[in-house]
């Protein structure tokens, strides 16, 4: 439908609902920073099912037919794969080969249906990595050596974004007049960008500066100011692959369950790519 890349309808919902959301969110993550633990691994998981399963909604309502089932077995297969790789002294490592093995199983199943169906397949193993991989390399953040720089990384990784957001739609809607992607996503400005991606480089500094009280042998400040801003950059680049698959998909939300935010997915497209550049950085690091 033409008008959708041309258009975007603002919320139904009231500006109250949009912030009460908000509130309960930050709450609710704050908790989850706190205790970390099987607390954090399981809420993860959780949501990685919930963003597959409105991944693949979306997907459908296009025509396709992904594979269904998988939305909640590959991400239980994801979180089982770590916990052995843990116990067994390889972490993560056994992530990639669950995700292969899926991944032949997709294939297997769409040769069943006996059908030349790409799209369908390429839904599939396009969910199975965003938000599919993306969203469980939480996990390995979870087991840093130390409890500070493990709050410090998921602090990041989830928050950059976040912030970044807040920082572009305030200076979007107020100064914005050059559009950004306007057959993406129409809303967003350049002069909006700019101020997400300084609002990410300076949230991250703020942080890393914070941190240096609580954490022993923290790399230097200025590397949390280039992770910020790179971080920045690909949280815009995953709330842009989101809405590339809305409007191919012709869907202005992937879900309702937070009233004035949308679905899991409207809340954690740009925070996936986080999660991957802040996972990378503390591995060049070494820190674990």
């Amino acid at each position: 439908n033409p008008p959708l890349f041309a258009v975007e309808c603002a919320k139904t919902q009231t500006p109250d609902a949009v912030v009460i959301t908000g509130v309960i969110l930050s709450i609710f993550f704050a908790s989850l920073v706190w205790v970390q633990g099987w607390y954090f691994r399981i809420v993860t998981m959780i949501a990685t099912c919930f963003c597959m399963f409105e991944l693949y909604d979306a997907f459908r309502k296009k025509g396709m037919k992904p594979i269904q089932w998988l939305c909640v077995a590959y991400p239980a297969a994801l979180l089982g794969a770590y916990t052995l790789g843990r116990y067994m002294g390889h972490a993560e490592s056994l992530m990639m080969p669950v995700m292969l093995m899926f991944s032949m199983v997709s294939l297997v199943v769409m040769v069943a249906r006996k059908e030349a169906d790409y799209p369908s397949l390429s839904a599939t193993m396009f969910t199975m990595i965003y938000p599919g991989l993306m969203l469980s390399l939480i996990y390995p953040l979870l087991d840093l050596p130390d409890y500070g720089m493990s709050t410090l990384a998921l602090i990041l990784s989830m928050t950059i974004a976040f912030m970044g957001d807040i920082a572009a739609y305030c200076v979007g809607i107020r100064w914005g007049k050059h559009k950004l992607c306007p057959n993406i996503s129409p809303k967003k400005t350049v002069e909006g960008a700019l101020a997400g991606l300084a609002a990410s480089m300076l949230w991250a500094t703020v942080i890393a500066w914070v941190g240096t009280s609580f954490i022993p042998n923290l790399p230097p400040v200025w590397h949390f100011t280039i992770l910020g801003l790179i971080a920045g950059v690909c949280s815009q680049c995953g709330d842009l692959t989101a809405s590339i698959v809305k409007r191919y998909c012709g869907v202005k939300d992937y879900g309702t369950i937070f009233p004035g935010h949308g679905g899991m997915m409207d809340r954690l497209d740009g925070a996936m790519f986080n999660i991957v550049v802040v996972y990378v950085y503390f591995r060049l690091m070494l820190i674990y």
